[in-house]
């Protein structure tokens, strides 16, 4: 879908998550991550144990047939990992599936999306100064930030990093940006902009634990700056995923719960040594 998506149309709308979702993985591969698409299916795996960075997405379950994604699970091995289903796929139907692919129902991402003219203003501290990440040095504070957000630590910071040691943070029509927060001279909070799909996602929000509930306005803002910097290129329609705990938050915006995406969650079980 190339396309803007100009209102909230929950047909279109679908389409457009899973496409948004399927390139927020996708910018995340390097010559150690595994990454393949087809009309039916995307999956993501990396040498990260960690679910998020290891994923099925399916789009039709209804032309699946398990050879599509036999693969999946045959190359993920013992790795964690998390199964997604579009909005458009019958979940009573998947279950069925579970017994032969050992996964759990991990519960619902919640889909909200906002006409970005219409998000509502937030205030923000006058010292906040947000702007995308220019160079691999600044990837690296974003990722101190981030660490806590995707539970990464130790080697694994390092795979992270190794993706995007020959980016070009420069280029103006990348698909991708990443955006760092700085508070008093201080890197503080950070998001990921991905635009696809014919809207503008926003994805790894996340700030500082020690300032978490004590200045309002930060975790807004990481949210709010990417999408009107993504409305100056064009995009009509912001989208977020979310859990229960962040859906006030957003709502404060204007964000509209639109979708609602079942997720599973698969870990491999592993032979115990006798």
């Amino acid at each position: 879908m190339n396309q803007f998506l100009f209102n909230l149309d929950l047909k279109k709308l679908n389409i457009a998550f899973i496409e948004n979702l399927s390139l927020y993985y996708k910018h995340m591969c390097s010559s150690s991550m595994n990454y393949s698409e087809s009309k039916d299916t995307v999956s993501y795996i990396s040498r990260i144990p960690i679910p998020i960075f290891n994923n099925l997405i399916l789009k039709n379950f209804s032309n699946v047939r398990e050879n599509n994604y036999a693969e999946f699970f045959e190359r993920v091995q013992s790795t964690p990992y998390n199964v997604w289903l579009s909005s458009s796929i019958n979940k009573n139907d998947f279950d069925k599936q579970l017994k032969t692919l050992t996964l759990r129902f991990i519960g619902e991402s919640n889909g909200l999306g906002i006409e970005i003219e219409k998000m509502e203003k937030h205030d923000v501290p006058n010292s906040l100064f947000v702007q995308p990440l220019k160079n691999f040095e600044e990837i690296k504070l974003w990722l101190e930030i981030a660490s806590v957000h995707f539970g990464l630590r130790g080697d694994h910071l390092e795979t992270y990093l190794d993706i995007f040691k020959d980016a070009n943070f420069n280029d103006e029509g990348s698909y991708w940006r990443k955006y760092l927060g700085w508070l008093n001279g201080e890197p503080i909070s950070c998001s990921t902009l991905i635009l696809g799909g014919g809207v503008a996602a926003v994805y790894d929000d996340a700030i500082i634990p020690r300032l978490k509930r004590t200045h309002w306005g930060i975790e807004e803002a990481m949210v709010s700056i990417p999408l009107k910097h993504a409305l100056i290129s064009g995009y009509k329609v912001g989208i977020v995923h979310s859990g229960v705990g962040d859906m006030r938050r957003y709502r404060a915006f204007g964000f509209k719960e639109v979708l609602k995406f079942p997720k599973y969650t698969g870990i491999p079980s592993r032979k115990v040594k006798k």
